[in-house]
């Protein structure tokens, strides 16, 4: 939503926000339940501990210890309780979120995992290609309730709508539950169908994520022509870094393009390996 406005012209202030202190947690509690002062605080520490005070996270927490049935009503004394016996106060917030998701249908998990590979800001058109779904497909699988408390929606269009995982925390525990060969295969799709777009001339695509998503599944690449190829690429991405005056990317783009390069360089492709050495 903030892209779609400021692409739109529209000054934004931005607040940022300090996480919450001790305080503020047990507010929140004492405002979302009837509790006694002792089963608040021991809600309010987990919290504490689990969420290092983040909004998002706490508001995430909550919603999984209810969904869990581990806070409850006592129709009887008219409070709510936790059912200390059963949460397990070892837990860290990443085997929380693990919970979750593992709880998710197999083609939203799958969906939330290329999303991942993609970046932290995604969109459907790329996902559901990748994915080999509809867009419709995709975009019903992100409006899922259970899939909504992970990720924001940025803008949604008629062909195509932006995302946001909800929080850093939760983009990492998504991307570490994909193991790494499987990473290698997700890039080097992704990188395909960008590569795709970027030639087609989508002035949308950045050279810079083409490259970096290639680079990471270039172990898969064979042939002699696809090499060629992906180190000519990241001789593009190093001239349009030095351009842009970013010389550490500027290095890695070229490193990278020379070690792309087979045994037989500079006799079959002289000029391209001339560049990249210079």
């Amino acid at each position: 939503m903030l892209c779609y406005l400021e692409n739109l012209a529209i000054q934004i202030e931005k607040i940022h926000l300090k996480p919450l202190i001790k305080k503020d947690i047990q507010q929140l509690i004492s405002d979302s339940f009837l509790m006694t002062h002792e089963t608040g605080n021991t809600l309010t520490e987990l919290l504490i501990k689990l969420s290092s005070g983040y909004p998002l996270i706490i508001i995430t927490l909550i919603k999984t210890l209810l969904e869990k049935n581990l806070i409850q009503f006592d129709l009887h004394t008219g409070m709510h309780y936790l059912k200390e016996n059963e949460i397990p106060f070892h837990m860290e917030f990443s085997d929380v979120i693990l919970t979750k998701f593992q709880q998710l249908p197999p083609d939203s998990l799958e969906i939330l995992k290329i999303a991942s590979c993609f970046g932290f800001q995604f969109d459907t058109n790329t996902i559901a290609t990748i994915g080999k779904k509809s867009i419709e497909e995709v975009k019903t699988i992100l409006n899922d309730k259970n899939v909504r408390d992970v990720i924001q929606s940025l803008n949604d269009h008629n062909h195509s709508a932006s995302y946001v995982f909800s929080h850093d925390r939760i983009f990492e525990v998504i991307l570490s539950m994909i193991p790494e060969s499987e990473k290698k295969i997700l890039h080097l799709n992704i990188g395909t169908v960008l590569r795709e777009a970027y030639h087609a001339g989508n002035t949308y695509i950045n050279i810079f994520h083409v490259v970096n998503h290639l680079n990471l599944g270039s172990d898969l690449i064979q042939g002699e022509e696809s090499l060629y190829s992906l180190a000519e690429l990241n001789l593009q991405a190093t001239q349009a870094a030095v351009k842009s005056i970013a010389m550490t990317q500027a290095f890695q783009f070229c490193e990278k393009g020379i070690d792309l390069l087979p045994y037989n360089c500079w006799d079959e492709k002289y000029e391209l390996t001339v560049k990249l050495y210079e």
